[in-house]
């Protein structure tokens, strides 16, 4: 009874972030953009593109934080489907190469909120981290499945782990930790051709479905 209350909780929040904030910040977006189509002033025009853009970046936001929220997403197909348009989403913004090739989920398979929060989490931040750091121009994801154990690896053809990167911190440690608390592991190789891999494994734990 609790899991299903702390379910219907989730939902509930979910729900009200998207029909509430996310309207909200939509019609922010629209304002600005009709302000910078119409306002015939440099400096204006470029405030409004800027809160145009932080706009669509907070819906971005949003929409991840709602979809992580909303207990209907607990299963793996969800998760999948979800890393699968992160990424490709990503790599557009940044205008570099990107190829994910997906295990095809064929039963509903679920999964705990803790699972799906700290996998998404940690791969978002690793592709985050390739964007910003690597110097990389194609990027490679892989996701399946080997017995009962999720397996994700990240392939670029950037510069690798440098030890300036290990001093400023890009959250390696953090990505470790993370994924060590759903029993998974994270591991880091440097590829003979140049680049790095980032190696995630979670094994699945058969979690039932709140009854109705």
């Amino acid at each position: 009874d609790q899991e299903r209350m702390i379910s219907e909780e989730r939902r509930r929040i979910a729900l009200d972030l998207h029909d509430d904030i996310g309207t909200r910040v939509s019609h922010i977006s629209l304002l600005a953009s009709h302000a910078d189509n119409t306002i015939q002033h440099k400096e204006a025009s470029k405030a409004f593109e800027q809160i145009s853009s932080m706009s669509r970046d907070l819906i971005g936001a949003l929409s991840e934080t709602v979809w992580m929220l909303n207990s209907k997403n607990d299963d793996l197909e969800s998760l999948v489907d979800f890393l699968y348009r992160l990424v490709n989403e990503l790599c557009r913004l940044k205008k570099i190469r990107c190829r994910v090739d997906a295990v095809y989920i064929t039963e509903n398979q679920p999964i705990s909120y803790e699972f799906r929060h700290n996998v998404s989490l940690a791969v978002k931040e690793s592709v985050n981290n390739v964007l910003k750091h690597s110097q990389a121009t194609e990027l490679d994801m892989k996701i399946g499945l080997e017995k009962n154990v999720l397996v994700i690896t990240i392939n670029d053809n950037g510069i690798g782990i440098t030890e300036e990167s290990r001093s400023t911190g890009l959250g390696l440690e953090n990505l470790k930790l993370r994924m060590k608390s759903i029993g998974g592991t994270c591991r880091f190789e440097h590829l003979a051709e140049g680049g790095l891999r980032i190696l995630f494994t979670a094994p699945l734990i058969i979690i039932p479905k709140p009854r109705p």
